[in-house]
């Protein structure tokens, strides 16, 4: 069978070109490039996992430590609370008596002295629970009769559990002076209620 070319042997001889040793060592390089840096990006990524698992854990790991100072630190100041209200509950309002004697004094009746004291129902104890305040009071009367009305007066209130009249003296410029202690229970100062 004959060979038939369109091509002249000039044009032909032109494509027909020795093979290219140089493009192929360009393309074998470029290959082994292109596999390097994937192995590369790779190995970084799983170093990256790994350093992020890490932070992680190390995050979790502050964040433990620091509710646990958040919480020690709520505790303390839960404490520092408690006890200001045990400060609050047991505080001693000397203002209740000055109050409750105030509002109970009879007309032609003033005080000059106050003295106020805290005394041990029980020897034995050292604990304020079991104490009671003592007041003293000196003053002077217009009368008798309006020193029995104050005496009256102070007995009628429920937070004074004793009234002792100690003494009592005419005056030479007209009146009467006189001593007068009152017992309240502790309780009566531990409350601003008056």
């Amino acid at each position: 069978m004959p060979q038939i070319n369109l091509l002249p042997e000039i044009v032909k001889s032109k494509f027909e070109k020795p093979p290219n040793y140089l493009a192929l060592l360009i393309s074998i390089i470029l290959v082994i490039g292109v596999l390097g840096g994937y192995c590369f990006l790779v190995k970084s990524r799983n170093a990256l996992s790994q350093e992020l698992v890490g932070l992680d854990e190390e995050l979790a790991r502050q964040t433990k430590l620091i509710q646990q100072e958040d919480i020690e630190e709520i505790l303390d100041f839960q404490n520092r609370l408690d006890t200001l209200k045990s400060l609050f509950e047991s505080h001693f309002y000397w203002s209740q008596i000055f109050k409750l004697i105030e509002n109970s004094t009879v007309k032609n009746v003033f005080f000059k002295n106050f003295n106020g004291v805290f005394t041990q129902t029980d020897s034995k104890k050292e604990t304020p629970e079991k104490e009671e305040v003592e007041v003293k009071l000196s003053g002077e009367a217009a009368s008798f009769n309006d020193l029995a009305k104050q005496i009256i007066s102070f007995r009628e209130l429920p937070k004074i559990k004793t009234v002792d009249f100690s003494s009592g003296a005419l005056k030479k410029e007209g009146g009467v002076s006189f001593k007068i202690k009152l017992i309240f229970e502790k309780d009566a100062l531990l409350k601003n209620d008056i």
